[in-house]
């Protein structure tokens, strides 16, 4: 594999007659080879890979070092590693679905290129900033799947797979950055990779944590995480702003309609066609953790439900 690659994508350390990997498949065969494996397998890593881009830019979207998953898989025949690559494939579209991204992302045939083989597909997320093209738009490669055939071993038809996790941030921070009334860009991450499940945001001017721990207490029964913004030295109109810049979904606040009625404000966010909705909610704290349970399940598949929704503006 690595000899597949031009001298000038290489990183040489050239004291120790060395290079830094840009890629796995020789090792991965020759580790297979040496542990003497005589049934199918498939290995998996996370790990570093180095190339020499010519043009590294976009941050983490395009650099010379990256971290991505890999897997690589090993069968006797062409026919059991054609249904391995389709079942790697059906798991790929999983993953980018369970991530909340699965209808941004498409998967197309791709040129093997250095590395080689039977057939390829890339993986491709619609962006603003992107380099590939999917349906006349930017786009951001996160995976590539390869059909590699009998390219690096005469024992195996190998297939590797990878997606870049380091660059695949980046790229859904992109994608999930839309326009709403007056050209702000909003950002929002979709709730399965979002920092925390909500955030709750007290009020500084009364006393509302122990409001807040109730609250944070029943989700955490309900395996949903959240944070709560105790920055006290800012007002609470300040921190309700930095939680949407930050991209939360869900927003809990302790406000005025608790001091009054003793019911939070819960706000949920969420991105339909590229344009930015709310729901809002008043309640007993109690209650806080039964809407955001219930409602995240719609929030996942909110594509397949009808919903009056109001544009933020």
């Amino acid at each position: 594999m690595i000899s597949n690659y031009h001298a000038n994508q290489l990183f040489m350390l050239q004291e120790a007659n060395l290079i830094l990997s840009p890629a796995h498949e020789e090792a991965i065969t020759q580790l297979v080879t040496e542990l003497n494996i005589t049934t199918p397998c498939r290995m998996f890593q996370i790990t570093q890979k180095f190339r020499n881009e010519a043009r590294p830019r976009g941050g983490m979207l395009r650099g010379r070092e990256f971290t991505m998953k890999d897997l690589y898989s090993f069968d006797h025949t062409v026919e059991e590693a054609e249904k391995t690559y389709t079942e790697v494939l059906g798991a790929y579209s999983a993953i980018f679905t369970r991530m909340g991204i699965g209808e941004k992302v498409r998967m197309q045939p791709a040129d093997n290129g250095d590395i080689g083989g039977i057939l390829s597909h890339e993986w491709l997320l619609h962006g603003t900033h992107g380099e590939g093209e999917l349906d006349g738009k930017p786009a951001h490669e996160v995976g590539h799947t390869f059909l590699l055939g009998n390219r690096y071993t005469d024992d195996w038809v190998m297939g590797c797979y990878g997606i870049g996790t380091s660059r695949l941030l980046p790229a859904i921070l992109d994608a999930v950055t839309c326009e709403v009334t007056g050209g702000e860009q909003i950002m929002l991450w979709p709730p399965a990779i979002s920092p925390f499940t909500c955030v709750i945001i007290p009020s500084e001017t009364v006393d509302h944590e122990p409001a807040a721990l109730v609250i944070a207490s029943a989700l955490k029964d309900k395996e949903l995480d959240c944070c709560i913004d105790d920055r006290m030295s800012r007002r609470l109109s300040w921190r309700i702003v930095d939680a949407e810049k930050t991209g939360y979904a869900w927003i809990v606040v302790l406000g005025i309609s608790y001091q009054s009625a003793g019911e939070a404000e819960v706000m949920l966010r969420y991105v339909r066609e590229g344009k930015l909705y709310r729901k809002r909610w008043f309640a007993p704290i109690e209650d806080v953790s039964r809407i955001i349970c219930n409602e995240s399940t719609y929030y996942i598949i909110y594509i397949h439900t009808t919903l009056q929704d109001t544009y933020l503006t």
